[in-house]
């Protein structure tokens, strides 16, 4: 089986580095082939890559100040490659990155792990950017997406309430 993780990977970003890191290790020993996609800043230090995993980053656009991981360079990738794949896991809601499978018209099966993204305190930070987003994106992709992947009872009910 190959894995295509997509999440910005680098030791600034917070817990998803962690998660994929730990879920990398577990599904290598059971024979996957993991990939790790991520935007990257110029400056940033990529996390942790465990033994056997592959890294591809793709550099940061200036836009990415209005829209968190857009990379032209990303989308290219995923354009080209996605469909190598048998799973997508996307870490993470609101970014770029994790739309781009779908604006790219990939057919893997997908996964979208919230990583709490979803709670009332984060959609707050720049609620109308997320609104307007979720319209356009991310209501319609997590409807779209074949495993949502939460990681406590808190974010059920987020999930449930978005």
């Amino acid at each position: 089986m190959k894995i295509l993780n997509i999440c910005g990977y680098s030791w600034d970003i917070g817990g998803p580095p962690k998660i994929i890191y730990d879920h990398a290790i577990v599904q290598m020993k059971l024979g996957a082939e993991v990939t790790i996609l991520t935007p990257i800043s110029e400056g940033q230090k990529i996390y942790a890559i465990p033994a056997g995993a592959k890294v591809i980053t793709c550099k940061r656009h200036w836009f990415s100040k209005f829209w968190a991981e857009f990379s032209p360079e990303l989308y290219t990738w995923i354009k080209a490659h996605g469909n190598e794949y048998d799973i997508i896991h996307i870490h993470g809601v609101w970014h770029f990155a994790g739309v781009a499978p779908y604006l790219a018209g990939i057919k893997t099966a997908k996964c979208i792990t919230t990583h709490g993204l979803l709670d009332h305190w984060t959609i707050g930070k720049g609620y109308w950017k997320k609104y307007l987003f979720g319209l356009l994106f991310q209501k319609r992709i997590i409807k779209n997406t074949d495993l949502i992947q939460i990681n406590n009872t808190d974010e059920q009910d987020d999930l449930k309430r978005f």
